[in-house]
């Protein structure tokens, strides 16, 4: 698709060998729809435009490229570790602009978010969220709360990833927050289409905001109220006998 003259007739040729024709309407734009498959690999397609007084424009060069699509990995056991997961750092500007500019290719696999609940540990407040793509694929995660925070991972060999996000580096509010993937081909510079949109709930660990108030203030008052409290028992106790 495109934009040209009103009314100008297109000639598209296909790698140098294969010509077909499309005219632009009345605004200029043009849609043409490849009428054969491509092969895998890179293509080159020129466009020149001819308008209704006959003169022609310089040709324009577009290259693709076709890449394999591998079917939906199937959901396996996501197995958790026992010790608090390391966090991930959010996604760096740049790969974040790289999402933005490539192009959706419909034909890419979707990953799929698998387990988006909220354990949440007493000592590193981390939230768990994994799922499933192809394997070794790039995947770009979204965490809508009251800002944006997108992450990036690498599946690995069997197509499973995982993210550990802490609240320590990002707080995301108690409440309602949601999540999606997107596929990133950064090579081809293509991306797939967003996954299906899953939802979870943020609440307070008790512990966690217990935790946060401990500092050296809070310590040393908590030690004096402690003795206080155990001397003036003490004096009871020894007014007692």
């Amino acid at each position: 698709m495109g934009a040209a003259d009103p009314f100008s007739a297109l000639q598209i040729t296909l790698d140098g060998k294969i010509n077909f024709t499309a005219q632009t309407d009345a605004n200029g734009d043009w849609l043409f729809k490849l009428p054969v498959a491509l092969t895998l690999g890179v293509h080159t397609f020129t466009v020149q435009a001819t308008d209704p007084a006959g003169n022609i424009s310089d040709k324009t060069a577009l290259s693709v490229t076709k890449i394999v699509t591998i079917p939906e990995v199937a959901p396996v056991a996501i197995v958790r570790p026992a010790t608090a997961p390391t966090p991930a750092q959010p996604a760096p500007i740049a790969l974040v602009r790289a999402v933005e500019n490539a192009v959706t290719l419909p034909g890419l696999a979707t990953p799929k978010i698998v387990s988006a609940q909220v354990p949440v540990t007493a000592a590193a407040d981390i939230m768990s969220f994994s799922g499933t793509a192809q394997p070794n694929q790039d995947v770009v995660i979204y965490i809508h709360s009251d800002q944006a925070v997108i992450y990036n991972t690498k599946a690995d060999s069997k197509g499973v990833w995982t993210i550990n996000h802490s609240q320590n580096t990002v707080e995301l509010t108690p409440g309602l927050h949601t999540i999606y993937a997107i596929g990133l081909d950064q090579a081809a510079k293509v991306k797939s289409l967003p996954s299906t949109i899953s939802q979870f709930t943020v609440t307070k660990n008790f512990w966690v905001v217990i935790y946060s108030y401990l500092n050296l203030y809070t310590t040393v008052v908590t030690i004096a109220v402690i003795l206080l409290a155990m001397f003036w028992l003490y004096r009871i106790k020894k007014k007692q006998k």
